[in-house]
């Protein structure tokens, strides 16, 4: 019996370490239950009587990557674009429990794609706070982020707003208002803010006190920061809803469709031949005054450089010509003629 007894013990004894992957972590339960908050890291693990009181489940915390593409998102002027959202995730460690109740990495996929493209078409239709044609959305992946972090995740960032007092001005302005340099053009969705040098913007900040501006700022600096960074791939933005922690969300390169994609892209080809042209005309014109600094008179210069070029063809045209015995004597006694009377 006491054989019995040593034996059951050293047998929990050793079954109470568990060992957990590299970049996974062990959910903790016991008797069976979740506990809510409670985990374990990777490597060995003590746990007080496993499996048989305390458990672990075992998840995958490594970072996911993925792409959410809005297929014909439509902007107020009626232009589809397609619009792709690159995002990375990893899942919290303290809110493994409603990770894998999202349904794990191909369930919070599934929910964050729904509601990104939720999001992106409302954002681009939006007439007054989104672009107002595909241009300005092709232009506006700042503001785009931003109003894609506050509509995902606005508990997340709560901490980090815009000031109450300063609500009546859309935060998407104050990131440009306080953007060194401004923008010397705005967008049309930002004429209202901007026109007479931003009088409206500036009006309103005269009705603040000094130390209420210097929040501002600061709050206008670290979201700007914040943003940044998701676009860099080192956020930290929390949607505990689903359990993970967002490090990257950027909007690519957006693609404009049908046949104003047509057009925008023949615009473009044109728009890089008349630059090219520029450029090649002012080569010309940098040739032509180094031939004239030579001594070069400027037809002279300008034929020079666009003989070089291929521009102009020069050649020598040789023609030979036969003479009889007598129009050659006859040609040498006029020249002797000549010559006599110019002595």
């Amino acid at each position: 019996m006491i054989y019995l007894i040593i034996f059951v013990s050293v047998s929990l004894g050793i079954s109470s370490f568990v060992k957990v992957p590299i970049r996974h972590a062990g959910q903790i339960t016991l008797f069976g239950k979740r506990k809510e908050g409670q985990f374990v890291s990777e490597g060995w693990n003590f746990l007080p009587f496993y499996p048989f009181v305390y458990g672990v489940e075992i998840i995958d915390i490594g970072k996911v990557q993925f792409e959410v593409v809005t297929e014909k998102a439509t902007t107020p002027d009626r232009a589809s674009s397609k619009v792709p959202v690159e995002i990375v995730f990893e899942p919290m460690r303290d809110h493994l429990i409603e990770y894998t109740n999202s349904g794990g990495r191909d369930g919070v996929i599934k929910q964050f794609t729904g509601k990104v493209i939720e999001r992106v078409r409302e954002w681009c239709s939006d007439e007054e706070g989104g672009p107002s044609n595909w241009w300005e959305l092709n232009q506006s992946r700042l503001e785009g982020v931003s109003v894609l972090v506050t509509r995902l995740a606005q508990d997340s960032i709560k901490d980090r707003e815009i000031p109450d007092f300063a609500q009546d001005i859309p935060t998407w302005i104050w990131l440009i208002y306080f953007k060194k340099p401004r923008p010397e053009k705005p967008k049309k969705n930002e004429e209202e803010w901007a026109k007479d040098d931003w009088k409206k913007v500036k009006d309103f900040l005269l009705t603040l006190t000094p130390q209420q501006i210097s929040d501002l700022e600061e709050s206008v600096a670290a979201r700007r920061k914040e943003i940044q960074s998701l676009m860099n791939g080192t956020g930290n933005i929390e949607m505990k809803d689903l359990g993970i922690k967002i490090k990257r969300l950027n909007i690519g390169d957006i693609d404009v469709l049908g046949e104003t994609g047509k057009q925008a892209e023949q615009k473009a080809k044109e728009e890089e031949e008349r630059k090219a042209e520029e450029l090649e005309l002012q080569h010309v014109e940098n040739q032509i005054k180094k031939f004239m600094d030579m001594g070069y008179s400027r037809n002279e210069a300008r034929e020079i450089v666009q003989t070089e070029r291929g521009k102009v063809s020069k050649t020598i045209d040789e023609k030979k010509i036969s003479l009889s015995e007598e129009t050659g004597s006859i040609i040498n006694i006029l020249g002797g003629f000549l010559n006599k009377n110019e002595k």
